[in-house]
């Protein structure tokens, strides 16, 4: 995304936060690999607890160095608001992801009392421009903070893995023993991503067809305040949890999927459906609100609630009985970050 954001404006200052020194020097060198010659960050005791951290970051060190630096479009990768920027007296706020961003699941009690509280302060003030990716994402903003100013809506782009070449089928068969056909479900474990509906309905899916394997590629094989534990699902016939993958291990693992499963309970875009529909790739998603406004000319959706009718739909497509509706050129042109880092960065002028 900054990449794709720096080849219209090169006054780019990136904001991050670290806890060790090596992560602070990883973040320098892909910030110089990127070019970017402006960074601010600050470090955050990893004694402190995560929530701490990050309401810190978000609520006090984020608008106190927007305060003392004007004139410049700011970047941070790590939370939400993602991009701001500034300009004379007026400040632009970007939320990214109105359910990330509004819905933190490493706020509780006080901490999201707290969070709230300030945040609907900072928006309401007369100077902030808001600025999303959806109008699902808008109106989920409006109602959480009620706010009544506009707000701009320009799409992520969905074309970031097409930079980089495949890794090769062999080994990462090799290293995960994995076969086709799988079903591939790619995002984090909290509830809100309903995976464990995935995995009560799978089984259902591989009495029709019993070669069938699931494969969950997430970052978050632990037990933490952001994430659910996933570890027993992988004690389940024919489910594989990858862990971490690269940019070019994801690609393959698209690329070479009978389909991509999104069962989500809420989105504010869903870049991961946009993924798999570059591939070519038939995606089955949930029947919600913003996968109707963007994706529902092309994905299949369905009502996850309903596991037998949804098993239905995933084995009609394994079985090639039916398939979703591929982007156009012409869609994938609009979808690509070169066209919406431009129309990102023109709601900010």
């Amino acid at each position: 995304m900054l990449r794709h954001f720096m080849l219209f404006r090169r006054d780019v200052t990136v904001l991050l936060w670290w806890s060790t020194k090596k992560e602070q020097e990883q973040l320098q060198a892909t910030c110089a690999e990127l070019g970017v010659t402006n960074m601010l960050g600050c470090r955050l005791p990893s004694f402190l607890p995560l929530r701490l951290r990050l309401l810190y970051w978000e609520m006090l060190w984020i608008p106190w160095q927007l305060a003392m630096h004007r004139g410049s479009v700011y970047f941070s990768p790590t939370v939400h608001p993602m991009l701001w920027h500034t300009k004379a007296l007026d400040m632009h706020m970007v939320l990214h992801d109105a359910f990330q961003f509004t819905e933190k699941a490493y706020l509780r009690g006080w901490t999201r009392k707290l969070y709230n509280v300030l945040l609907r302060r900072t928006i309401r003030h007369q100077r902030i421009r808001l600025h999303t990716v959806s109008k699902t994402s808008a109106d989920a903003i409006k109602t959480a903070l009620d706010i009544r100013k506009p707000i701009c809506i320009a799409g992520n782009g969905i074309d970031h893995l097409q930079k980089v070449e495949p890794e090769a089928w062999t080994s990462l068969h090799k290293e995960l023993q994995l076969e086709k056909p799988y079903i591939l479900y790619q995002g984090g474990y909290d509830e809100r991503k309903n995976v464990r509906t995935l995995i009560e309905l799978f089984p259902l899916v591989r009495e029709a067809i019993p070669t069938v394997q699931l494969v969950l590629c997430g970052n978050a094989l632990h037990a933490s305040p952001l994430y659910g534990d996933p570890k027993q699902w992988a004690k389940e016939p024919g489910v594989h949890i990858t862990g971490f993958v690269t940019r070019a291990r994801l690609r393959r693992l698209f690329a070479d999927a009978a389909l991509v499963v999104s069962p989500t309970r809420a989105e504010g875009f869903n870049i991961v459906i946009g993924e798999a529909l570059m591939e070519g790739v038939t995606v089955v998603a949930s029947d919600i609100a913003v996968h109707r406004e963007l994706w529902g000319n092309h994905a299949l959706l369905t009502d996850f609630s309903q596991k037998k009718a949804s098993a239905d739909l995933l084995i009609a497509v394994l079985q090639g009985n039916i398939q979703g509706t591929p982007l156009s050129a012409e869609e994938k042109r609009v979808l690509s970050w070169e066209h919406q880092a431009g129309q990102i960065l023109a709601t900010l002028v």
